[in-house]
C-alpha cells in the first residue's frame, strides 16, 4: 500500500512540475489558454462554496488553535 501511495505522490509532483516547466509554451496555444482558464474558474467557485461550509471554516479554527499550542510549545 506504501508503495502504491508513494508511485502516486510522485506521479503527481513529476506532472505538476512538467506542467510548470511547459506551461508558457502551452499558454500560446489559444484552446489550451481558453480550457486552463475554465478549469482555473471552475477551480475557484468549487473552493468558494467549500470555504463558505460551516464545515470548512471550522477546521480553520481548529487548524488555528493548534498552530497556537504548537508554537507555545
Amino acid at each position: 500500500m506504501l508503495v502504491i501511495v508513494l508511485a502516486k505522490v510522485v506521479g503527481t509532483a513529476v506532472v505538476a512540475r512538467l506542467f510548470t516547466l511547459t506551461q508558457p509554451a502551452l499558454m500560446q496555444l489559444r484552446w489550451f489558454a481558453w480550457a486552463c482558464a475554465q478549469g482555473m474558474r471552475a477551480k475557484h467557485a468549487v473552493l468558494a462554496r467549500a470555504r463558505a461550509t460551516w464545515a470548512w471554516r471550522m477546521a480553520r479554527v481548529v487548524q488555528r488553535q493548534w498552530k497556537k499550542r504548537w508554537h507555545r510549545f
